[in-house]
């Protein structure tokens, strides 16, 4: 284990900090993230396999480094992971994770689950993928290079639900980008209704997070570059099923500052993402200091520097 020097902010040494979900056990905040091999500026497509880390605070500002948790598996459906979430079910830790395969990417994405009892010794389940897409489900379009990654669980009145990356195949062609939904069953999923669809963007919106906060929602989406943007954005709600809807201006964050996540952590709603720079030739993240959430009276987000 070693302590990051440089406060506030964390990146694993020798790799990239990227897409990642936070829970806070107590006293102490837990970060799963991506750990990625930096690509160099002159090959930004360049493939290689992600496998996840974690990281731990006290103070949500200090980092120990705990480690790798969940690793690919070379010649199967998750030779390389992608983005997922931290959470807690049934007394247990529970990370849903995206995985693909090196060569066929975004057209076979598939999730799975992986269970902990102490955050440090995880076993991925023995049934995993656990989700696939289906093509003939009612809502979701399976053109070539479709969407279907960055599984969100959460609990509404006694049912689980799922958010993730997705296309609505009922927009037009290149408008249809939005934030699936579906309800997970013992069975599987039971496809629903986009929980948020604008109509405006021609990619998945990516790594979506809902949170409730001073008796609102908020659903978080990212808008990546294939849809000219690399910044994150944000609907609010009355409840967690909708409809949401749009401030003017709903960017959290400046372009390259990405994957924002809310956790309420020593009694303050505090919001953390990586960013992005260029040094040395490479394409870097790191986890960057959190801002605390402040929401004004018609319902927008403020941010604050705490540190």
């Amino acid at each position: 284990m070693y302590t990051v020097p440089m406060r506030g902010f964390f990146q694993p040494k020798g790799f990239s900090f990227q897409d990642f979900d936070l829970l806070a056990e107590g006293d102490t905040l837990y970060v799963a993230y991506l750990k990625k091999i930096s690509k160099k500026i002159s090959d930004p497509n360049a493939h290689f396999p992600n496998r996840f880390g974690l990281i731990k605070s006290t103070d949500g500002v200090t980092w120990e480094n705990e480690g790798d948790i969940l690793l690919p598996t070379p010649n199967s459906w998750e030779e390389t992971l992608w983005a997922g979430n931290l959470t807690k079910q049934d007394g247990q830790f529970v990370i849903y994770y995206t995985g693909t395969t090196k060569t066929g990417r975004h057209n076979a994405c598939q999730w799975g689950k992986a269970y902990s009892p102490d955050m440090v010794h995880w076993e991925k389940d023995k049934n995993n993928p656990l989700f696939s897409f289906e093509k003939d489900n009612p809502f979701y379009s399976d053109e070539p290079n479709l969407a279907f990654r960055d599984p969100f669980p959460f609990e509404y009145e006694g049912k689980r639900y799922i958010l993730f990356c997705a296309k609505d195949k009922r927009q037009p062609q290149n408008q249809r980008g939005c934030v699936g939904f579906a309800q997970e069953t013992p069975n599987g999923l039971v496809w629903k209704e986009p929980l948020f669809s604008p109509g405006t963007y021609k990619d998945g919106l990516e790594n979506p997070a809902l949170y409730e906060l001073e008796g609102r929602w908020y659903l978080l989406y990212g808008v990546d570059v294939e849809n000219g943007e690399t910044a994150f954005h944000y609907a609010v709600a009355k409840t967690p099923l909708g409809p949401f809807d749009t401030f003017e201006d709903n960017q959290l964050l400046s372009s390259g500052n990405y994957n924002c996540r809310i956790v309420i952590f020593k009694g303050k709603q505090l919001l953390y993402h990586w960013t992005r720079d260029f040094a040395d030739e490479l394409i870097r993240e790191r986890l960057a200091p959190p801002q605390e959430v402040r929401i004004l009276p018609d319902g927008r987000i403020s941010l604050v520097d705490i540190t």
